[in-house]
């Protein structure tokens, strides 16, 4: 061949990632913070994005959900370990965050996303339960699992005392936030999964693949909740490591980045809120419980600046109240 051929050396460089030690070492290389969730795996190859999920259940469950709706999601496909569609091209909505366009993706979500669906009562009521109350107290114990906490020490937060969680929580008027909206719905609806595309239309990624263990709806409060989510806190800022975290004696002092336009955006939204009768402070209370059960699925130090902020929020919206 080399006889034939004109032959040339090409360097290549490369790293072995081919254990998961080695994989968590590599990407401590290149990401100044692991923003990654616990149980899954991201691929980008070409013009494909490639998902490995450790819960095969979760990972055929998100398929099926994409096929009741497939025009707000890009062309997936699923196999037995991996879900895979095409790169979107266009500008993630935090980039383009400001008040008229979002005004234009809300109107979207209600033509397009959130279509109402019929079911039961007492069946929506049971799986708002097991979605709002019962994962709430298993995701705060994961919590406290993963920090060998033995109790709430956070007194202390950005120099004000506020309440033991386990206090906090049950003072939550629960019976409240389990009166929810049933519709098809995305799960986690922050602006860091919404893409604007090349062609001015919008499409949806990285869906939740259940609610309560229901795929083919949600609570709409949830997906409302996630929007005010992403912002208050700008997820694509804190994956570039943008954001303070201090703990000083369990006095704890953090900052978080939020959405550009926060105060026109979070305007817009209670406007919708009022356009179409929904209960703004329920989904601000959600929004608190949404930061206390992302807590236990980040890493340090994100996960305690999650349950402080949570911590915060709830304390001030149930005094509001």
């Amino acid at each position: 061949f080399i006889k034939q051929k004109k032959t040339i050396i090409k360097k290549h460089f490369w790293e072995d990632i081919g254990t998961i030690e080695k994989y968590k070492f590599i990407k401590k290389k290149y990401e100044k913070y692991d923003f990654s969730k616990i149980n899954e795996i991201i691929y980008f190859e070409k013009d494909n994005v490639i998902k490995f999920h450790t819960n095969k259940t979760d990972l055929k469950n998100k398929y099926k959900k994409y096929l009741i709706n497939p025009s707000v999601f890009p062309l997936v496909k699923v196999n037995n370990e991996f879900l895979y569609y095409k790169y979107i091209y266009g500008k993630n909505f935090y980039e383009i965050a400001e008040s008229k366009v979002f005004r234009r993706l809300l109107q979207w979500c209600d033509k397009k996303l959130w279509k109402k669906k019929k079911i039961k009562k007492l069946s929506f009521l049971r799986a708002c339960k097991k979605f709002y109350f019962d994962k709430t107290y298993s995701r705060l114990n994961l919590f406290m699992k993963n920090n060998n906490y033995k109790t709430d020490s956070f007194k202390y937060i950005n120099n004000k005392k506020i309440p033991n969680i386990n206090k906090l929580i049950k003072k939550v008027n629960f019976t409240k936030i389990y009166q929810g909206i049933p519709c098809y719905i995305h799960g986690d609806l922050q602006f860091d999964n919404i893409i604007m595309t090349n062609n001015n239309d919008f499409k949806l990624i990285d869906w939740r693949s259940d609610f309560g263990g229901l795929i083919n709806l949600g609570d709409l409060y949830y997906d409302l909740s996630k929007i005010l989510g992403g912002i208050l806190i700008n997820y694509k800022e804190i994956k570039k490591n943008n954001f303070y975290y201090k703990n000083n004696l369990n006095k704890i002092f953090f900052k978080l980045p939020s959405s550009k336009n926060k105060k026109f955006l979070i305007y817009e939204l209670k406007k919708y809120c009022l356009n179409k009768k929904l209960d703004f402070k329920k989904i601000e209370l959600m929004t608190a419980l949404i930061f206390l059960n992302m807590s236990p699925m980040h890493k340090n130090p994100f996960d305690k600046i999650l349950f402080c902020y949570a911590k915060t929020l709830i304390n001030e919206k149930i005094d509001k109240n």
